[in-house]
């Protein structure tokens, strides 16, 4: 499980993919806000949620909302959609960056398919995009640790929940 910080603009949630700067990095962040989000990487991992929400509570809650990815953190959270892309540290988001491997029309018709959030409604439809990002020609696509391969293990189909 993979906890992101999501800023709302107009009430809207900024998905933007898992793979985008974290909140200290964005432009007009208050400096607590980086203090705290330093703090929290410093924090052993199974307080980490607690301390979140916590801050968050005590924050502005309307401004900022937590989601996780792969794994929901307990029964009240509920699944958005599903992203696809790096299973790494580094979430490189192909929903995201679909420009970089699908043509105009391609990008047309999977943006047709996302939900409110700008993800992908079933693990089926995921799949697929996931099939068709790895036939692509990503020059990158492939090449890992040990050099390259044609079945990255890497890549996958990432639940996104919300609680």
């Amino acid at each position: 499980m993979r906890l992101i910080l999501v800023r709302r603009s107009d009430g809207e949630h900024e998905y933007a993919g898992m793979d985008r700067e974290s909140p200290s990095r964005s432009a007009g962040v208050p400096a607590d806000l980086v203090q705290r989000e330093l703090a929290l990487e410093d924090a052993p991992a199974d307080q980490r949620l607690d301390l979140l929400i916590a801050w968050l509570q005590d924050y502005d809650g309307d401004d900022y909302e937590l989601l996780a990815l792969d794994d929901p953190p307990g029964p009240d959270w509920r699944l958005l959609g599903f992203d696809v892309g790096e299973r790494t540290p580094r979430r490189w988001s192909a929903l995201t960056h679909d420009q970089d491997f699908l043509s105009e029309s391609q990008v047309n018709d999977w943006r047709q398919r996302r939900n409110r959030h700008g993800l992908l409604t079933t693990a089926e439809d995921a799949q697929r995009y996931l099939e068709l990002y790895l036939e692509s020609d990503d020059p990158d696509g492939g090449w890992g640790p040990d050099g390259w391969t044609d079945q990255p293990s890497w890549y996958g189909v990432v639940p996104v929940y919300r609680r």
